[in-house]
């Protein structure tokens, strides 16, 4: 086992040294499933409309979509307002249930197939268009599977990003490295959720929905063009600390993508996929797992997963166990400092790549002290916040 190991890679920064504010919006639009006062997992139906008159809570919406509950808040470039908008929708559908009824962050649910008999048509398809998958050229998974028979029901964790306007990358037009940008997503936010929260549910949603490499490619109000990241489960929202590390993976990833493709080439990517796909949180996903400087590394999430192994995903619990009006700018720095009593400084990307280090003075690692060329900045220091949250 390599978990304490660190990886060594080139030395080489990200292009966006200087940009003081994020150059991209993130968005959500994740799944919920409502559970009685009994543990019974009931239809969404009997309590939220369809999307066609979807409720709404500062201008958020929510709304059944077939047996769950989906969430759509505003979009923003920060994460802790992002969160912010989350955790308010996610209380006004609270306030809608029974005071015993909760909402549930899993990836899939058993139904008994009798209350089917009297939920409304929406619950009788799987109605959600194909996903594109990045490991077959883009071209559209089909799911075959009659909802009136199959016992199961599936939520996902959507991850949406998009340039600001007038920020938009030429790669965004580049089919072969749009496809990629999923393939990079699976490699460094869904294999490390897949290590810290995979289990059989995930298991069981990746048989169908949410597997290695789904996207979709969306064109927003704001007519910047953007991509949704399918794979991730709800899960995800079981901590504040978790989903800030879920959502800052994702962006490092799209912010600074042309540095992931000439820095961080794609290896494993079959083991990779296959990992992602099987969705189990099996020891050996620690040694396909990269790090990324000031937010994880192998050692950081091997003790996280002590720590996410006794998370609820029951939404209500969650909400009135963390104190998220602390907001996501800290919880994961202060999850990883206080609770692991790791300092995120430790990620920082070793200089030299192969297993020698050059000489005896330089251990491969970065100084943060060392100085680096005026316009770009020492690595990772300058805007230590933004990689810290």
């Amino acid at each position: 086992m390599s978990a304490f190991r660190p990886k060594k890679f080139v030395d080489m920064r990200p292009v966006y040294r200087n940009d003081e504010q994020h150059i991209s919006y993130l968005g959500m639009d994740p799944e919920f499933f409502v559970r009685d006062g009994a543990g019974k997992y009931v239809g969404a139906y009997h309590y939220f409309p369809t999307s066609q008159t979807s409720r709404s809570v500062d201008a958020h919406i929510f709304f059944r979509d077939g047996w769950a509950l989906e969430i759509n808040p505003h979009k923003n470039t920060c994460r802790e307002v992002l969160q912010q908008y989350i955790n308010t929708v996610l209380w006004a559908a609270l306030r809608a249930l029974p005071s015993d009824h909760t909402l549930v962050a899993t990836s899939a649910v058993p139904i008994d197939l009798e209350d089917l008999r009297d939920a409304p048509t929406d619950c009788l398809t799987f109605g959600c268009k194909p996903s594109l998958n990045a490991y077959t050229g883009g071209v559209p998974g089909v799911v075959d599977l009659d909802a009136a028979e199959h016992p199961f029901r599936y939520a996902g964790g959507h991850i949406h990003h998009s340039f600001l306007p007038r920020r938009e990358r030429v790669w965004q037009s580049e089919h072969e490295k749009l496809l990629l940008v999923p393939q990079y997503w699976d490699k460094y936010v869904a294999l490390p959720l897949t290590y810290l929260v995979g289990g059989e549910a995930t298991a069981q949603r990746r048989q169908h929905y949410g597997k290695a490499g789904e996207f979709r490619i969306q064109k927003y109000p704001n007519g910047c063009g953007g991509m949704e990241y399918r794979t991730p489960g709800p899960e995800m929202y079981a901590a504040p600390w978790l989903l800030t590390m879920a959502l800052g993976a994702s962006r490092v990833v799209w912010e600074d993508f042309e540095w992931f493709l000439e820095y961080r080439p794609l290896k494993h990517q079959d083991q990779v996929r296959a990992a992602v796909n099987r969705g189990l949180p099996d020891e050996g996903l620690l040694d396909l797992i990269d790090p990324i400087p000031w937010l994880y590394d192998q050692k950081i999430l091997y003790g996280a997963r002590n720590h996410t192994s006794k998370l609820s995903l029951d939404v209500r619990h969650v909400l009135t166990e963390y104190n998220w009006e602390g907001g996501a700018l800290s919880s994961w720095r202060y999850f990883v400092e206080d609770s692991l009593g790791i300092s995120l400084a430790d990620t920082i990307r070793p200089r030299y790549d192969g297993n020698e280090y050059p000489n005896e003075e330089d251990d491969g690692w970065y100084d943060p002290d060392d100085d680096f060329d005026d316009d770009l900045g020492p690595l990772y220091i300058q805007d230590e916040e933004r990689r810290a949250v």
